[in-house]
């Protein structure tokens, strides 16, 4: 009889171990899920702010060369490809509709 008690307290121990241990990884996968979102988020609007400088900047430009706004972006996007910082020559495409799709 002693031996019955021993293996259900034992079990009970197991399951209580087990059920804690999945409520923790819940609980951290939730905030990891979480900050991930913020994170998607800021970097959405960094993509409109963004959006918005290059539409002034090639307005100004736009002004001062006499050249068209839309064929001075796509010669300013295709440069943007080939700049030594862009790794992997990503082509700037995501536009502030996209972006706001991630908020």
């Amino acid at each position: 009889m002693e031996t019955s008690v021993e293996i259900i307290s034992a079990f009970s121990a197991i399951t209580v171990a087990l059920i804690s241990a999945s409520a923790y990884i819940r609980g951290r996968k939730e905030e990891v899920q979480a900050k991930l979102n913020e994170k998607k988020k800021e970097l959405a609007l960094q993509v409109v702010a963004y959006y918005c400088e290059e539409q002034i900047l090639l307005e100004e430009l736009s002004k001062l060369t006499g050249k068209n706004s839309e064929t001075l972006k796509k010669e300013m996007r295709k440069k943007a490809i080939d700049h030594e910082k862009n790794i992997g020559g990503v082509p700037p495409e995501m536009s502030p509709g996209t972006a706001k799709r991630y908020l």
